[in-house]
């Protein structure tokens, strides 16, 4: 969407996906933009798949409307940073 194209004029990949993981993040805590939300962590986690911050955000994200997506990214999540925080989320989502 022209919304996560906005990120396009960060060249660098890693902070162009930590941009998107912030408007997501942000997104997501007002619910009535879920939908986006989810987009910018997707495309978050597409620049920088090693970003456990990006899964995990993703995987909460997703719970309410894909919760095989979203498990797939809370565990992806945990297989990248074994945080407690990581964990917490994978705890809140079961």
């Amino acid at each position: 969407t022209k919304h996560v194209e906005a990120a396009n004029g960060i060249k660098d990949r890693r902070l162009r996906s930590q941009w998107l993981y912030d408007q997501a993040l942000t997104l997501y805590l007002n619910s009535s933009y879920g939908h986006r939300a989810v987009e910018y962590a997707e495309e978050a986690v597409r620049l920088d798949p090693s970003s456990s911050t990006a899964h995990s955000l993703l995987g909460v994200c997703l719970a309410n409307t894909d919760p095989r997506r979203a498990q797939h990214h809370l565990i992806a999540a945990i297989e990248l940073d074994d945080s407690a925080r990581n964990w917490s989320n994978l705890g809140w989502f079961y």
